[in-house]
């Protein structure tokens, strides 16, 4: 009900900017599955999903997790006619000392992660992708950003460049 009083509102103000939901987290639809049977769908132009993962173990084999669970959910109400973006993807590059930044394997990891999930994540039906934090960001032991000081970007951020880049706009 809050999403729609909300949406009502936003519409009522003359904005032509578009509307997208919160970034539904974790795989497990349940809660995406009750706000698309809420008609939530009626109200946006986009729903949004998290795609975080922690497992940083190698460098070449890291796949992107799997979220289909949520674009599912949103099938039988309407959700293949609006846009379906992850607005969170990312890797942690954690640690045994919170204060270290990552390692260049870490950093290694992490630019090639950018790259592979917004490749999967659109080729499955994501109509947008955005990484999680460009800058310089720790929760606890693990690191998110592209950044390891205001000033001074890692891989990441050119592998995400060169992406968006060749991409362009993204219709094809």
């Amino acid at each position: 009900a809050v999403m729609k009083a909300a949406a009502l509102g936003f519409l009522d103000s003359g904005s032509d900017a578009l509307l997208v939901s919160g970034g539904l987290a974790g795989a497990d639809p349940h809660y995406a599955q009750w706000q698309f049977r809420n008609d939530i769908l009626e109200y946006i132009d986009a729903f949004a999903y998290h795609t975080h993962t922690t497992v940083n173990s190698s460098s070449t084999t890291n796949a992107h997790p799997d979220f289909s669970s949520q674009l599912e959910a949103a099938e039988p109400y309407g959700g293949v006619a609006k846009g379906a973006w992850v607005t969170e993807s990312g890797i942690a590059l954690g640690s045994d000392d919170p204060t270290r930044l990552p390692t260049s394997n870490q950093e290694t990891l992490q630019a090639r992660y950018i790259v592979s999930p917004a490749a999967q994540s659109l080729a499955e039906g994501t109509t947008k992708q955005f990484f999680f934090i460009a800058a310089p960001y720790r929760e606890g032991a693990n690191y998110w950003s592209m950044y390891r000081s205001a000033d001074e970007p890692m891989a990441a951020l050119a592998a995400q460049a060169i992406m968006t880049q060749q991409l362009g706009e993204g219709e094809y």
